[in-house]
């Protein structure tokens, strides 16, 4: 009888320590809750970024397929003219 009962409160005494142990020590369970946020941030900017090169890629293929495109292109975005042409730019600012 006494065994058990010793038994017993060593395993309440091993299982109290390593509760605490996983509470407050250097590698804690709040820290792995803490970089499991960090990890779910981080792999939603990877897939950001990833659906982000698949646009960019589809645009680099239409640019490269379609003369007229590419030329639109550098037009409305890089303000690109030919000789004849002339490029206005409005000021919206003001009222």
């Amino acid at each position: 009888m006494l065994y058990i009962y010793w038994g017993r409160i060593l395993c309440v005494l091993f299982y109290g320590l390593l509760t605490l142990g996983i509470l407050r020590g250097n590698k804690s369970l709040s820290d792995y809750f803490v970089l499991k946020k960090k990890q779910l941030a981080l792999q939603n900017t990877v897939d950001s970024l990833n659906a982000e090169i698949h646009l960019l890629k589809q645009e680099i293929h239409r640019i490269e397929q379609s003369e007229e495109y590419a030329i639109k292109v550098l037009k409305d975005k890089y303000h690109v003219i030919e000789d004849n042409e002339e490029l206005i730019f409005f000021d919206h600012t003001s009222p």
